[in-house]
């Protein structure tokens, strides 16, 4: 190699929402940050994304974010505060010889076009069939993933690409202090009792169709503990896609109304209201246990968010989770139970139990604080452009 390579990441932003990004999008900020502060040379194409993001028939091709948009959208999120100064640092000047799209895998195709050496990052996303990731992969000289168990599973299916496994970046902070009366009438409003032990499980409109299970299991966990103070969040959104609706569409309260009928245990709050970064550092500060539900947390960003803030995390065992927390995070595994029953369990010892894990729990946030840092990425990053030049 004769001098350092230059690497274009593409990503989407939607101007519109500025709080409601996707994984992919949170991601790529966190990647461009961390080597603008590690100063590498690194350009960043950001996109609008195209109609079929937003629910519309597709009208045109996805067009760059005009800076107008950029400081618009900074102004309305912390977590976007240096959106503007890192976008006029990374402004596109000259050719880039490796590109990195880290977008939704329909559109590597036509957004790596003929480039010199093409890369995709591919999160879990169990919404796809493994043999369409496998020939979208092939257009790619080598995929990005978040954790080796996903990297292996990809490997069985599609062979010819590089595969290697990048973790995604823990949320960058400036400060975790956090004001006290904002938080207690942030948990005021969500109707906590201040003594209550929270758990907070966050779902996507994919996770809300397995949301039964997780509130059978809740109510199998503590519908006869009417004598300890629990409550489980759920934050999801207003509706979600379910195919036997008559218009398509579940308004989520009605339907978690439904099903909570019979419940024993009303321990149940639903936030379904978008949050921008303030409103998520509040959130997580309110629970004490982050639960994972399901695997829709394809990038496993609200896990490691959470861990750095401090929650436990109760989650299914996969070895894609203890990549990134380390050996001595251990999921609950449903081997002689049903997925209902062990997941109830799984809530009974976190209440039981938490307390007295704490030496284990700050093992646990030491890892994903250094193995899921800026410069852990940067590393990653170092050790993986030189193997793409020899292959050129």
């Amino acid at each position: 190699m004769t001098g350092p390579q230059t690497l274009r990441i593409i990503s989407f932003l939607d101007p519109h929402k500025p709080s409601i990004q996707s994984d992919l999008s949170w991601l790529a900020l966190r990647q461009v940050r961390a080597l603008v502060n590690a100063g590498m040379p690194v350009q960043w194409q950001i996109l609008e994304p195209p109609a079929p993001l937003r629910g519309l028939q597709q009208t045109r091709p996805p067009v760059e974010l005009p800076m107008t948009a950029i400081e618009h959208m900074a102004q309305h999120d912390a977590r976007l505060a240096d959106l503007p100064a890192v976008a006029r640092h990374t402004r596109i000047n000259g050719n880039a010889d490796i590109l990195l799209a880290v977008t939704s895998p329909e559109w590597w195709a036509p957004l790596l076009g003929n480039a010199k050496k093409r890369i995709a990052y591919l999160e879990r996303n169990p919404h796809w069939p493994l043999h369409t990731l496998a020939h979208l992969c092939e257009s790619c000289d080598e995929i990005w993933l978040p954790d080796a168990q996903w990297a292996e599973i990809m490997h069985e299916v599609c062979a010819a690409p590089n595969l290697a496994v990048m973790p995604p970046i823990r949320q960058h902070r400036a400060s975790y202090n956090l004001d006290q009366t904002r938080l207690h009438a942030f948990q005021s409003s969500l109707d906590v009792t201040a003594g209550s032990f929270v758990f907070l499980c966050t779902l996507d409109g994919h996770g809300m169709q397995g949301c039964g299970h997780l509130l059978a299991a809740w109510e199998k966990a503590f519908g006869e503990r009417m004598d300890i103070d629990v409550s489980l969040i759920l934050h999801c959104p207003p509706q979600f896609v379910a195919p036997a609706a008559i218009d398509g569409f579940v308004d989520t309260a009605s339907w978690i109304e439904e099903r909570m009928t019979h419940a024993r245990h009303t321990g149940v709050v639903l936030l379904d209201q978008h949050l921008n970064g303030d409103g998520e550092d509040l959130l997580r500060a309110s629970a004490q246990v982050l639960l994972v539900a399901d695997e829709g947390d394809g990038l496993g960003m609200r896990v490691m968010d959470s861990v750095d803030a401090g929650n436990a995390v109760v989650a299914a065992a996969r070895r894609g989770l203890e990549g990134l927390l380390g050996t001595e995070w251990q999921g609950f595994a449903p081997i002689a139970l049903s997925q209902t029953s062990a997941l109830a369990e799984a809530l009974l010892d976190a209440y039981e139990t938490i307390f007295d894990k704490g030496q284990q729990r700050t093992l646990i946030q030491w890892h994903a604080t250094h193995h899921l840092s800026e410069a852990a990425f940067v590393q990653r990053v170092l050790e993986r452009l030189p193997i793409l030049d020899a292959q050129a």
